[in-house]
């Protein structure tokens, strides 16, 4: 109820990836905390975000929305069908290099899936012109001797966020970073000149956030 109707230009949700093999594990991060970290209650999460958040995008305002390698879990896909998005994607983000994964498997997973939504009938605009390339090929910083430098497994590169915020905003659209954890987009509005709200629910998450943003 805090966000007037077609309000927000950008909805960026990066929620935890627990449901295909197992919890989220890295050799470099500092911190793995996470609220909703089962399957069921990530995927409802998702559901949820579907379900109530579409009259408060502005108009050809977009939902990015991060998820792991691979299609979209059915429960999703249903979600994106029953609450009438359009779905665009999926747009891949190429870490640079392949993670370990399961040795017995032929191949190796080398990032994730970006998958944009919009309201059915917009028309979402490229607002920097920047390249319509739908690989974004930024390096990940996921390596054992850079764990002083990943704070939480789920972080994002900041040219990566840069490069979403420019494309999908105008300086002043309002910026929703739900799961908000490290505050890494608000942070890009921050400095870009966008309007901004930050949302984490865990507490550990909150206050290494909070301390990005008022740094």
């Amino acid at each position: 109820p805090l966000f007037p109707d077609r309000s927000i230009s950008l909805l960026h949700i990066d929620p935890p990836y627990v449901y295909r093999g197992g919890v989220y594990s890295s050799r470099s991060a500092l911190s793995l905390a996470c609220d909703n970290a089962d399957p069921v209650a990530a995927i409802q999460m998702v559901i949820d975000l579907l379900r109530d958040w579409q009259p408060k995008l502005a108009v050809n305002g977009v939902v990015n929305l991060w998820q792991p390698w691979g299609l979209l879990a059915a429960e999703i896909v249903d979600a994106v069908s029953q609450y009438n998005w359009e779905l665009w994607g999926p747009i891949i983000w190429d870490k640079g290099r392949p993670q370990p994964g399961d040795f017995a498997t032929p191949y190796s997973t080398q990032g994730e899936m970006l998958w944009m939504l919009s309201r059915k009938g917009d028309a979402p605009a490229n607002c920097d012109g920047s390249s319509r390339e739908s690989i974004l090929r930024f390096s990940s910083g996921e390596f054992p001797s850079a764990a002083d430098r990943q704070t939480h497994a789920f972080e994002k590169p900041e040219a990566l966020l840069r490069h979403l915020l420019l494309k999908h905003t105008c300086e002043g659209d309002l910026v929703f970073d739900a799961c908000g954890c490290t505050g890494g987009m608000s942070v890009a509005a921050i400095n870009h000149g966008r309007d901004w709200v930050y949302a984490e629910s865990n507490e550990e998450n909150h206050h290494i956030g909070a301390g990005n943003i008022f740094r």
